[in-house]
């Protein structure tokens, strides 16, 4: 080894490999070309990996979350209809939602849960669904799925026979609804607050 280091053959393909990176990387002994040099070159990779990157990382497309947010109409509105159906797209939901981070996939993912499971007389879960979707709701500041989940909780309350517990979720969900002016949840609400009124003893008026 000592030898070879020491032969003409060495010196020769040492000289060589020196003038090529010096003919080639000369800029790199400038810091700030090094720095311009290793932004392009992160920049190169993030573009390669762009699209598994903004699944694991950035979130679903605009176009994936106006799917997941159409499934969720979708399940919700057969919630009465078809519960079975609405069951499994809701579960198809949450696997998307999740896969995504989705929050509001998941909200609503929740959210439809617990109309399934107070349905189901299963008011242990139901409770649990209706916290986890309003955790989330008030992370997002999302106020239009805060009414829709103290309509839910309010319909807990009805199931579980407890009709005068029920008006303080309906009449947080009428008023929100008022707020955003969506008459037509503006309406189920103001039935469902008279409703729980009606429970009240000796109540002239509702």
């Amino acid at each position: 080894m000592i030898k070879f280091l020491n032969s003409e053959k060495y010196l020769r393909v040492y000289t060589f490999l020196m003038k090529l990176l010096y003919e080639n990387f000369s800029f790199l002994k400038n810091p700030f070309a090094i720095l311009l040099f290793g932004l392009f070159f992160s920049f190169f990779i993030v573009l390669l990996n762009y699209d598994r990157i903004e699944k694991q990382v950035g979130g679903p497309s605009e176009k994936e979350m106006k799917q997941l947010d159409s499934l969720s109409i979708k399940a919700r509105d057969l919630s009465r209809i078809d519960p079975q159906k609405s069951l499994a797209l809701t579960l198809e939901l949450l696997a998307k939602s999740q896969e995504y981070d989705y929050q509001k996939g998941l909200g609503n993912s929740y959210r439809l849960l617990a109309l399934a499971s107070v349905q189901a007389r299963n008011f242990v879960l139901t409770k649990d669904y209706i916290q986890k979707a309003k955790e989330i709701y008030l992370d997002l500041g999302d106020d239009s799925g805060l009414a829709d989940i103290e309509n839910t909780n309010g319909s807990l309350n009805i199931y579980m026979g407890d009709t005068v517990k029920s008006i303080g979720p309906y009449r947080r969900a009428y008023e929100i609804y008022s707020q955003l002016n969506k008459y037509d949840r503006v309406r189920v609400a103001a039935f469902n607050l008279a409703f729980s009124y009606s429970a009240i003893p000796n109540l002239d008026s509702s």
